[in-house]
């Protein structure tokens, strides 16, 4: 959608889901990858034209943070505030401090994940990510692993769904269900929720959240 300005304009739409978040398209600019060489030279392509400075904003850990609220599991809101990635990160790398963690405080937690991040040892084999085959390093494993278990979570979904639109993150849907395992272990609130919400949707055939929003479901 371009102008006579020179400048790539989107549309912003808060109707255009069923949940009432906020959309964009022509073009989509709020879900542009980051992680692939594909991405990192998608990126490369967008610029600022000369004198204008482009601006990227991100609600920290929006979806975990709304579940959380909806699944009245404060652990999760916290964590999700901090960084639940990494958290789940040090209980699927079996770090001894992972159980631990909770007592800390919220910048000590901190600053022991920066030191995780920031760390280059290779602690995680995987045949799945071709571009790093002698292994993962924490960050690593955090990005390509957990968080995308994470965000899927977000939305309810399963080990094959997940495997199927991130295949080049796991080594097959086993691993996927192991992430799936832990993090229903760590957050049994956050998945009593979710399997209340799923069946009162079959029941229903369909949800209405606390803005109005209907949602529809034929096949639960």
């Amino acid at each position: 959608n371009g102008s006579a300005s020179g400048f790539v304009h989107t549309d912003f739409d808060l109707a255009g889901t069923a949940t009432g978040q906020l959309t964009s398209k022509n073009p989509n600019i709020q879900n542009i990858p980051k992680h692939s060489n594909l991405a990192k030279e998608l990126r490369a392509a967008i610029r600022a034209k000369e004198g204008r400075v482009l601006i990227e904003i991100d609600k920290k850990s929006f979806h975990a943070q709304t579940l959380a609220f909806e699944a009245k599991d404060k652990a999760y809101a916290r964590l999700s505030a901090i960084d639940v990635h990494s958290f789940m990160t040090a209980f699927r790398l079996k770090f001894p401090e992972a159980r631990d963690l909770m007592s800390w405080s919220d910048k000590d937690m901190k600053a022991w994940f920066k030191e995780r991040k920031n760390d280059t040892t290779t602690l995680y084999k995987s045949e799945a990510v071709p571009n790093y085959p002698d292994g993962l390093t924490f960050q690593q494993v955090r990005d390509y692993k957990s968080k995308k278990v994470i965000l899927g979570i977000g939305f309810n979904q399963g080990a094959q769904s997940l495997f199927d639109q991130n295949p080049e993150g796991y080594k097959d849907k086993k691993e996927v269900q192991a992430f799936l395992d832990l993090f229903s272990d760590l957050f049994s609130a956050v998945r009593k929720f979710q399997q209340e919400i799923t069946q009162l949707a079959h029941k229903q055939t369909h949800l209405i959240s606390r803005w109005g929003y209907i949602r529809r479901f034929y096949d639960v």
